[in-house]
């Protein structure tokens, strides 16, 4: 695992993956539109609940389904892990962030160009 450099400013969790497995890199960042490199990763896979068959059946009806369990599975490890306490702002995003972003710490989505603003 690295270091955050002392600039840091938040730390941008991307979720990665598809059909089901998805994986979580957690990023420093001093702008939220230049990713920097992870400093650590992990993931989960919705398959230890749910057959690839099942999966393959109705892709569509897992597939959002699954994304806002893993957000919610996501911010409750943060909380649990004791990210209430963090001073940094973390925030989740599905790839790269476009439009908007999960505040881990109030649990609502911001817009990712009012957040860029703040940080300027």
């Amino acid at each position: 695992m690295g270091f955050p450099h002392h600039d840091t400013k938040l730390f941008l969790f991307i979720v990665t993956g598809h059909s089901g497995d998805y994986g979580v890199g957690v990023h420093p960042q001093y702008f939220i539109d230049d990713i920097e490199d992870s400093i650590a990763d992990f993931g989960a896979s919705c398959f230890r609940y749910l057959s690839k068959e099942e999966w393959e059946d109705d892709t569509g009806r897992y597939e959002d389904f699954t994304k806002e369990l893993f957000y919610e599975w996501v911010v409750d490890c943060f909380k649990d892990a004791g990210g209430d306490k963090f001073k940094i702002p973390c925030y989740l995003s599905f790839y790269e962030p476009e439009d908007v972003v999960l505040d881990l710490h109030t649990r609502k989505w911001r817009e990712v160009d009012e957040l860029q603003n703040s940080l300027e």
